[in-house]
């Protein structure tokens, strides 16, 4: 397949599907989730099953959820009460809630 700089909704959606059923790649807590051969064995099955390369769906993966992370942080450090309520209108953003989890426990220990 040629690389593609930006991925199809459909393709995203289904890498935020096959990456949330594996939790050890997000959870630090998770004793597998520093095991190298896992992860990679997991990015290769993933990327196999989307039909792209595991370095594409690393950087696809890493993309979502470093965008997910940007715009949590905006909705939490909003100033009015009004902009605080404001839901983020990113298509990926309630697919994405599940990292909330995972991104709390890394900001407690930063």
């Amino acid at each position: 397949m040629p690389r593609q700089s930006k991925h199809s909704n459909e393709l995203l959606e289904d890498l935020i599907i096959h990456v949330r059923a594996h939790s050890v790649l997000d959870d630090a807590s998770e004793a597998g989730h520093r095991d190298r051969v896992l992860i990679s064995n997991i990015w290769n099955s993933i990327a196999k099953v989307l039909k792209i390369t595991d370095e594409d769906c690393k950087k696809a993966w890493k993309n979502l959820r470093d965008t997910f992370s940007k715009l949590r942080r905006e909705n939490m450090h909003s100033i009015s009460g009004q902009a605080a309520k404001k839901k983020s209108k990113w298509s990926f953003y309630q697919q994405l809630t599940f990292l909330e989890k995972y991104l709390q426990e890394k900001e407690l220990h930063q």
